[in-house]
């Protein structure tokens, strides 16, 4: 009798197991490449704010240079 019921109920249950297993994995998927997004885009965002920064230094040191010529 318990191979009987045992033979469906494991098989259900690992279909189951197979689908969480799956949702699980798309998940963590999802989560990963937005992660992965959200870092591109901050990195972008500072390397931007920095050359920025950079640029405008060079631009008051180059004002500040000629005002003293």
């Amino acid at each position: 009798m318990r191979s009987r019921t045992a033979g469906p109920s494991q098989t259900g249950r690992s279909s189951r197991v197979v689908v969480v297993v799956l949702k699980v994995v798309v998940v963590v998927v999802v989560v990963v490449v937005v992660v992965v997004v959200v870092v591109v885009v901050v990195v972008v965002v500072v390397v931007v704010v920095v050359v920025v920064v950079v640029i405008e230094a060079v631009v008051v040191v180059v004002v500040v240079a000629a005002v003293e010529l």
